[in-house]
């Protein structure tokens, strides 16, 4: 590698030790998790030597596909969720 890293790994103190404990730059390994942050995994994978590592993609990169709507007919009303409704419909999705 060339002089210094042009980011700093974002991690949690946990995963910063284990990547010490480890004898290892945290700032080399790829960041697979939320907003691009280092996991325990991806410090296993990255000392394993997996090539899969640079491929590997999180959960919520990866899309979902929705079954079609059965049921549905032409008189079926969209109606706007509010208040309540709505919260529970949000925290429950």
């Amino acid at each position: 590698m060339e002089g210094v890293l042009a980011h700093k790994a974002r991690s949690t103190p946990a995963v910063r030790a284990f990547a010490k404990q480890n004898g290892l730059d945290i700032n080399q390994v790829k960041g697979t998790g939320n907003e691009g942050r280092v996991t325990r995994d991806d410090i296993r994978r990255f000392l394993a030597g997996d090539a899969a590592e640079e491929q590997s993609v999180s959960a919520s990169q990866v899309p979902v596909s929705q079954p079609s709507l059965t049921g549905v007919t032409n008189q079926d009303e969209v109606k706007k969720i509010v208040g309540i409704k709505k919260a529970m419909t949000k925290t429950m999705t």
